[in-house]
């Protein structure tokens, strides 16, 4: 029973998990590295963040081997994420009543960011250079949000009004680009707006650059060459970006981990306590068998005598077994993503496992009964 219910929860976590890796995170990180900056303190006005994030672009598009480099205000999977909500105004649409209005998280990134992480782009244009702070407002937008407030309709053109960072911001959406997710595998999309850097320039940005070499290699050039414009700048936060992903699912490792190691030593405990039962009855009924070789029983009806009854053991735990595991698995709700606590396949194979080591456990000493000498066993007994 006990067993069963680990070798259960074991199923569930590995298939969660294995759902988890086939997740899309919306951006492609490989070969990518991210470097949180704060640029606040030495650069107080927006023309001096302006005018340094723009250095830095250039400096780390310089270094050899870099494909493409841009920065952001909300890096995916960061530690630091920083998630700034607005509610927003769609220009030409009455206002939405206290509590329903339009609401997204506001990121602020510079040209290059969608090229580095390669985030599709589903409409429109992404943001470029000259989207600078004489140009006109504009925005780009995500997918998920244009699916929320644009349904039937096409929001390129479309001005949305919302304060940001102090200021009243009036843009046009230029783009849409696929959503990404930014915490966590398991978590929805966000319904986000971007502004160019240049328009909104903030002093928290994580810049990130795309190149064939080592992650670590090239944080240290990408360092360097930051260093070379400012050399009292700090780095929050370094890494390759895969590895960033790759963090989130420590704690679900952990744990598929663990239970996997539990449920190993409940099937070797339950296969050596049924290999100990069958043994005790195999000597039990030592003369029973030796009378039905002498008469000319084969040693596969033997076998099949012996292992019944182990099965039979094992069958009647997996029933018992069944209602604990049902009761068990919702312990692991939390963990668990797209399958259910009650997921069939998870326990029916925890079941097969569980039938298969007691099938395996019963065949050694229903073997060893069947090879025993008829007329050895009947002269002891």
């Amino acid at each position: 029973m006990l067993a069963l219910m680990i070798a259960s929860g074991c199923a569930l976590l590995l298939r969660s998990f294995v759902n988890l890796l086939q997740v899309e995170t919306g951006f492609r990180g490989h070969g990518v590295v991210a470097m949180q900056v704060f640029a606040w303190d030495r650069h107080p006005e927006p023309a001096q963040r302006r005018a340094y994030f723009e250095q830095v672009d250039a400096a780390v598009a310089a270094l050899p081997g870099v494909e493409a480099t841009g920065a952001v205000s909300a890096m995916p999977f960061i530690e630091a994420n920083i998630d700034v909500r607005a509610i927003f105004q769609i220009s030409g649409r009455p206002k939405s009543a206290p509590g329903d209005e339009p609401r997204a998280s506001v990121n602020v990134a510079t040209p290059g960011y969608f090229e580095t992480l390669r985030i599709p782009l589903r409409r429109g244009r992404h943001l470029n250079s000259r989207d600078g702070s004489t140009a006109p407002s504009v925005a780009v937008i995500s997918d998920v949000l244009a699916a929320r407030y644009w349904r039937d309709t096409d929001p390129i053109g479309s001005r949305i009004a919302f304060r940001y960072g102090g200021q009243q911001v009036d843009a046009e959406i230029v783009g849409v680009v696929g959503a990404i997710r930014h915490e966590r595998l398991d978590e929805t999309p966000r319904a986000e707006i971007v502004l160019p850097h240049a328009q909104a320039p903030t002093g928290s940005m994580t810049i990130v650059a795309r190149s064939r070499l080592d992650g670590a290699p090239l944080i240290e050039s990408v360092k360097a060459a930051i260093w070379g414009i400012d050399p009292r700048q700090s780095f929050y936060r370094t890494a390759a970006v895969d590895e960033l992903v790759t963090r989130t699912l420590v704690t679900r490792r952990f744990a598929l981990f663990v239970l996997t190691g539990f449920a190993a030593t409940a099937l070797l405990l339950a296969a050596a306590g049924l290999y100990g039962v069958l043994n005790a009855i195999a000597a039990q009924h030592r003369r029973e068998i030796g009378v039905r070789l002498a008469l000319g029983a084969r040693w596969i009806d033997i076998v099949r005598l012996v292992a019944a009854r182990g099965l039979a053991v094992a069958g009647v735990g997996v029933v018992v077994g069944l209602a604990g595991a049902l009761g068990g698995s919702r312990l692991l709700s939390e963990f668990l993503f797209e399958v259910g606590p009650a997921d069939p396949v998870s326990i029916a194979g925890a079941a097969a496992a569980i039938l298969f080591v007691s099938g395996l456990a019963s065949y050694i000493p229903a073997r060893r009964a069947a090879s025993a000498d008829p007329a050895e066993v009947l002269r002891a007994e």
